[in-house]
């Protein structure tokens, strides 16, 4: 059943369209970094647009759907930093959307408006690539929405009765998945298990089953044979399977893997202190949950008077409790730390929710909730797999740990104080001091955040692709632009090593080697020797070296601990033509740019 157009729910979404408003207006133009990763995001479009290949011409590692969905709108609209965030803020709006309208059915209303005002408010438009208006992968922000389409896909099927065209849909959003990032593919497992959900409550026929999980099976395949055809007539069969298995071949690569910053990233260096640190989490997200309890359950067996001053008063203490206990408790403990316990916490949840579904012949209402709900909270679970003992809102999480935060919130705020009800408590004296805590987690996340973007005030580039950024990077960028403006000519091209293919976009310059950067994960699975012979074959005219701190990998800098051979040969074949800033690699913490011009021999 679709949503009414009550004024209330319009009410929630004008609240919402102010929200998200005010951030964008807040945080304008700080979202990509100058330098990191979201280059990539702007330059593979731009190429595809020009006629080159994905997996051939460009050596890309994640699925086909999310670059070949950015350059239609490049095609459309033109290519520019404005316009990939113009399609991303939309992109923003239908998640925001589908956000909201899975939650109010998975739970109330109020519950469903504060996450996804806490969605937009804490982890949108905040940390520089680690947002959606600009994320460091396309893929991750497009498969969350399709995950949710995919949910509410798995409500409607359960809503209707088990409607044949909804399992096709649920089967159709796992097959895009397939076409992002192994991880996206990994929590879009819990949408057939979600349909499974509903087709049990519902308590369909087995030859009914057979045929829908037939549908579902069918809407899967069907994007990726879409994809496989039309990347076989561009680039042959067998470079078209190599393609669709790259993001793969990639995530299973264990160089790649055993590196220590994706270790870190899963908390598996070192692995006993991560567990120490998610049990400690793990136990003040208790401590705050008894206190809640407490006071549900003195309330209730106290049995204060129906008058309204005594009521009153306590809901007042319980949500000005919940504050000030928070800020008191944060000033000791980082409150994104509690995150870390959230695959616990979502474990928990999905065993209480799993034994709570309704028996088979259950309809209408009832079977779409369960099936939602399961669905919602092992999508959470999964894709927060990646950072199973180090789960956080920061880095990857704004993306990986954004559905689990979500279902942590309706959780505190609907779920818990419906089962203190039913156990003769007050469970709107839990949801108030749960209102407390989120008020305080709000506060505190916001006044950090601001001190972040305070630092953005230099602006590069100039419209449509200008970006705030740092007073250090901000000013190198802008003068390396001008040094390698100046000395290039038309029909040469540059490489810059190791990381900063934006600046190749900014100059609408192409690089003459398929590799997009030079960082520790691409040479050691594309192979050194690979990119020093496509250097080779094909020498850019300048060489831009920057400055780029590669210690958190385990290896050492470029030059140093890895591309010694690549750095050996520049050294050898260009010479210098300005130093911007400090020199850059290894040696220095200092930030600085090298433009280099191929010796004439």
């Amino acid at each position: 059943m679709a949503l009414k157009r009550t004024p209330s729910r319009w009410w929630d979404a004008l609240i919402l369209a102010a929200i998200g408003a005010c951030m964008t207006a807040w945080t304008w133009l700080t979202w990509p970094d100058i330098l990191v990763d979201f280059g990539r995001e702007l330059y593979v479009p731009w190429r595809l647009v020009a006629g080159a290949d994905l997996y051939t011409d460009l050596a890309y590692f994640n699925g086909p759907l999310s670059p070949y969905f950015n350059a239609l709108w490049f095609r459309v609209f033109g290519e520019s930093v404005q316009t990939l965030v113009a399609v991303n803020l939309v992109v923003l709006a239908l998640i925001t959307w589908a956000l909201y309208w899975t939650l109010s059915h998975a739970a109330s209303r109020f519950s469903a408006l504060a996450a996804t005002a806490a969605f937009l408010a804490g982890l949108a438009f905040i940390r520089t690539n680690y947002n959606f208006v600009a994320p460091y992968s396309h893929e991750l922000t497009h498969g969350i929405l399709i995950l949710l389409v995919g949910a509410l896909a798995v409500y409607r099927f359960a809503d209707l009765g088990g409607r044949g065209r909804w399992a096709f849909t649920v089967g159709l959003c796992a097959g895009l998945c397939a076409l992002s990032k192994p991880e996206v593919f990994v929590a879009s497992l819990a949408l057939p298990v979600g349909l499974g959900v509903g087709m049990a409550v519902l308590g369909l026929p087995r030859s009914r089953v057979r045929s829908l999980a037939a549908l579902a099976t069918m809407g899967a395949l069907v994007p990726l044979a879409v994809a496989y055809a039309l990347l076989a007539w561009r680039i042959g069969a067998g470079a078209a399977l190599s393609g669709l298995a790259a993001p793969w071949a990639m995530s299973l690569d264990r160089r790649v893997t055993s590196l220590e910053f994706y270790r870190a990233i899963m908390g598996l260096s070192p692995l006993w202190w991560n567990i120490a640190i998610t049990s400690y989490q793990l136990a003040v997200l208790g401590f705050l949950a008894f206190i809640g309890v407490l006071f549900a359950h003195a309330h209730a067996r106290l049995r204060p008077t129906e008058s309204q001053n005594p009521r009153l008063i306590w809901r007042l203490t319980a949500l000005a409790a919940g504050v000030g206990v928070s800020l008191v408790l944060f000033s000791m403990v980082p409150y994104l730390a509690l995150s870390r316990a959230q695959p616990v916490v979502l474990l928990t949840l999905l065993v209480f929710m799993w034994r709570r579904l309704p028996g088979p012949g259950a309809g209408g209402r009832v079977c779409a909730t369960s099936a939602l709900v399961v669905t919602l909270i092992l999508v959470a679970f999964l894709f927060a797999g990646k950072m199973v003992l180090a789960t956080g809102v920061f880095h990857y999480g704004f993306a990986l740990a954004m559905p689990g935060t979500m279902v942590m919130i309706v959780a505190v705020l609907e779920w818990a104080p419906r089962e203190a009800d039913s156990r003769g408590w007050t469970g709107s004296l839990f949801r108030l001091w749960a209102v407390g805590i989120l008020v305080a987690v709000a506060a505190l996340h916001l006044v950090d955040q601001s001190n972040r973007l305070e630092i953005k005030t230099y602006v590069l580039g100039t419209a449509p692709d200008r970006i705030r950024t740092d007073p250090v990077r901000g000013p190198a960028v802008g003068r390396a632009l001008d040094v390698i403006s100046a000395n290039l000519r038309d029909g040469e091209t540059f490489v810059v090593i190791p990381e900063g293919i934006t600046l190749n976009f900014l100059l609408r310059t192409e690089t003459p080697t398929p590799y997009l950067n030079f960082m520790p994960p691409e040479v050691l699975h594309f192979g050194e020797d690979n990119m020093l012979e496509s250097l080779e074959r094909l020498p850019p005219d300048l060489l831009i070296l920057v400055q780029k701190d590669t210690r958190e990998y385990g290896l050492g800098g470029f030059g140093e601990g890895y591309g010694r051979e690549l750095l050996a040969w520049a050294r050898d074949r260009y010479e210098t033509i300005e130093v911007v800033g400090a020199a850059p690699l290894f040696g220095t913490d200092r930030f600085g740019i090298e433009v280099m011009r191929l010796r004439t021999r």
